[in-house]
């Protein structure tokens, strides 16, 4: 008899795991891998390596790997040295393209592309007792975009008061997983509610999840070492939804435009006036587009050539 009971209650265990297991399985999965990654900087292990003599002539490259999702064509992606004399090292003050594309990850891709930016070669050649250590940093700049396509409900309080048939609700966060491309700024919230008889708004919420900054999609990477003109540009994003909705950017109510992240986050109020006579789904498409700056550091320590320096 116990045997009996033991049996019911595997065979009841079995049930319920099967059954979540197909629930897990039926959810749906957007098109989109999904993350925070866009290009991934390092500089390359020997180049430069750490500890160097004086007068030594060693190379500068910086590693870049396109982890997310948006392509990068030759020359976009560019990389510039800072934090140092550049005179005294040898070095350009420039800012030097990628020689090659930066493919974003894929389903055929799946590492996404790479390039190596060569940076010149360093020979210090200054005065040093002993030993000096240095931070060498570098600017990666490159522009990239963040692709968000969900299903919305469109509906309205006059369709619902109607008693419209219901293919589908306004309720709840309109984002599922896979419905946002891996970039640094991230759409990490989409909702609806009704505004009016026959007026649909949706609030967009978007943040930068990277570690870097976001600028104006139009400016040149060499322009963010003018002050005056990366505050300008700084966290300003362009925006564009499908022509049926309006939203309220900063210059404009339209389709598109512009806005400006503050504190890393902001929220854009779209609208959409519902004249159809049925509650139905509908693919939204939402695009951002913006220059992404990150930095990198990697400390060197150079040696003089000569002992018992005093």
């Amino acid at each position: 008899m116990r045997l009996s009971h033991f049996s019911i209650l595997i065979f009841l265990i079995s049930i319920v795991v099967v059954s979540g297991c197909k629930n897990n399985n039926d959810k749906q999965i957007g098109q989109f891998k999904g993350g925070l990654n866009g290009i991934e900087a390092s500089f390359m292990p020997t180049s430069p390596t750490s500890e160097f003599n004086k007068g030594d002539n060693v190379p500068v490259k910086v590693l870049l790997k396109n982890k997310g999702e948006n392509d990068i064509t030759q020359g976009e992606a560019q990389v510039k040295l800072f934090g140092i004399h550049h005179q005294s090292f040898g070095l350009s003050d420039q800012y030097k393209p990628s020689s090659g594309a930066l493919y974003g990850t894929s389903e055929a891709r799946i590492e996404g592309g790479e390039q190596q930016v060569d940076m010149g070669m360093i020979n210090y050649n200054q005065d040093i007792v002993n030993f000096e250590e240095f931070d060498i940093k570098a600017n990666i700049c490159y522009p990239y975009a963040t692709l968000a396509i969900v299903n919305a409900c469109i509906s309205s309080t006059t369709l619902e008061q109607g008693k419209a048939q219901k293919a589908c609700s306004i309720e709840g966060e309109k984002i599922a997983k896979g419905d946002v491309s891996s970039a640094p700024i991230q759409v990490t919230s989409i909702t609806e509610k009704f505004r009016s008889s026959d007026q649909l708004w949706l609030d967009i919420s978007i943040e930068n999840k990277g570690k870097g900054t976001a600028y104006n999609p139009s400016i040149i990477c060499s322009d963010l070492d003018d002050i005056t003109r990366r505050l300008d540009s700084e966290n300003i994003l362009d925006v564009k939804v499908p022509d049926d909705m309006q939203c309220a950017f900063l210059e404009q109510t339209s389709s598109s435009g512009q806005i400006r992240l503050g504190a890393g986050k902001a929220l854009l109020r779209c609208s959409r006036n519902v004249k159809e006579t049925s509650i139905f789904e509908k693919t939204v498409r939402i695009e951002l587009k913006y220059k992404y700056l990150d930095t990198i550091t990697k400390h060197i320590k150079i040696f003089s050539t000569t002992t018992g320096s005093a």
